[in-house]
């Protein structure tokens, strides 16, 4: 008898437990339905936002959804594809040149350049944290000589710059953190790249990128210039969170001919 009874009482234990698994299953499945209805209405209200504000005539549109999230992609179409702008951002009220600003330039504006190496490998990159005080933001420089080069001596090839407590303050064309998307485009047009309005664990965002490329003589330049901005559905409005702008140089392999 009490071999029965433990038996059942097993038995028991063992439905309660299945009961709450799959309670707690269906609970997550419910919540993982939400959120991603939560997403696509965020994607939809966003996509009517962006093409408000946005001419998108010479752009292609798609959707992805994945378990990362929901996103809106308008890709440009259009012949020309080279945006143009500028290399120049202030950064703590001091102008940075990208390909012109070095590491030892930046010093003489007052900030301190954390890295962890004194000298850059040849068609190498280097990240560096630039401070001032308790604010920050990264940079990076370039070497893009076929000798070791000193850091100090290497000119700023990049800037990523947020608009939080911690990141040094910028100004790009008039652009802060919390300007608007009507204020980049009215300050840089449709980018002739990406738009992406994207609905994830990050939050809500739409990121314009702009591109150009240019060649003279065996030199190619690649600059990028990406704004994200955070979309708040309730006020229908994006502002700026963050800024990357770089400017990366290569040399051209020239075609070799045969004899």
């Amino acid at each position: 008898m009490r071999k029965l009874i433990i038996t059942v009482l097993l038995a028991a234990l063992a439905l309660g437990l299945c009961a709450c698994g799959s309670s707690k299953t269906q609970e997550t499945q419910d919540q993982a339905t939400q959120d991603s209805a939560a997403a696509h209405e965020s994607i939809k209200a966003a996509s009517t936002y962006v093409e408000s504000v946005i001419d998108t005539g010479e752009m292609s549109s798609s959707v992805q959804d994945d378990a990362n999230g929901v996103y809106r992609y308008w890709t440009y179409s259009g012949k020309e594809a080279n945006d143009e702008f500028s290399l120049e951002i202030e950064i703590d009220g001091k102008k940075i040149t990208l390909a012109d600003t070095t590491s030892s330039d930046l010093k003489d504006l007052g900030f301190e350049c954390d890295a962890d190496v004194e000298t850059v490998k040849p068609n190498t990159v280097q990240g560096i944290i630039m401070k001032k005080g308790d604010k920050s933001c990264n940079i990076s420089v370039q070497n893009a000589t076929n000798q070791e080069q000193d850091i100090q001596d290497l000119p700023v090839f990049q800037v990523n710059v947020f608009s939080d407590e911690s990141n040094l303050g910028f100004n790009y064309g008039g652009i802060k953190g919390g300007s608007t998307l009507e204020e980049v485009i009215k300050a840089f047009g449709t980018p002739k790249s990406n738009v992406t309005a994207a609905a994830n664990e990050s939050g809500n965002t739409i990121t314009l990128n702009y591109f150009n490329a240019s060649t003279q003589d065996d030199l190619l330049t690649t600059s990028t210039l990406d704004i994200e901005l955070l979309y708040n559905a309730e006020k229908n409005s994006a502002t700026v969170r963050s800024i990357n702008l770089s400017s990366y140089r290569e040399k051209v392999k020239q075609p070799t001919t045969a004899e």
